[in-house]
C-alpha cells in the first residue's frame, strides 16, 4: 500500500500571496511615513523662524538695522549666527535666508525663508 507523504512547509503560491500582501502594505505605509516626517520637519523650521525673528528684533534694537545673511543647516556657526547669538542644532536640515530692507518696519523690511535641504522647496516664508 502506498503511504501518503505528509508535506511540510508552504507552497509557492502561498509564499507569493504573502509577498504580495507585504508589498501592498509597504506601498501604502512608506509614503504615509514620509508625509509624517515632512510635516514634523516643517514644525521645526517654523519654530526656528520664530526664534530667528526674535533675534533679529534684538539685533535691530542694538544696531538700528536688521542683519541679512544665510545659514545652511548642519554646518558650523558662521558670522551671521554669531552676530545674532543664535545657538543651532547641528542636525538641522534647513537653510535659513534673511533678507533685510531699510524701511525699519518688520513687515516690509525683513523676510525670513527656511528651505528644507531634502525637499528643495521653501517650507516657511515669513515677513
Amino acid at each position: 500500500m502506498l503511504r501518503k507523504k505528509k508535506t511540510l512547509g508552504f507552497t509557492l503560491i502561498e509564499l507569493m500571496i504573502a509577498v504580495a500582501i507585504i508589498g501592498i502594505l509597504a506601498g501604502i505605509a512608506i509614503p504615509a511615513y514620509n508625509g509624517y516626517l515632512s510635516s514634523s520637519h516643517g514644525g521645526v523650521g517654523t519654530n526656528n523662524v520664530d526664534v530667528l525673528r526674535s533675534l533679529e528684533e534684538n539685533y535691530k534694537l542694538d544696531t538700528k538695522t536688521y542683519l541679512a545673511g544665510t545659514y545652511v543647516g548642519g554646518n558650523a556657526a558662521n558670522a551671521f549666527t554669531k552676530a545674532l547669538h543664535w545657538e543651532l542644532n547641528n542636525k538641522d536640515k534647513f537653510t535659513y535666508t534673511v533678507t533685510a530692507g531699510s524701511t525699519g518696519d518688520i513687515k516690509t523690511s525683513l523676510k525670513i525663508t527656511a528651505t528644507c535641504a531634502s525637499c528643495g522647496t521653501p517650507l516657511v516664508t515669513e515677513n
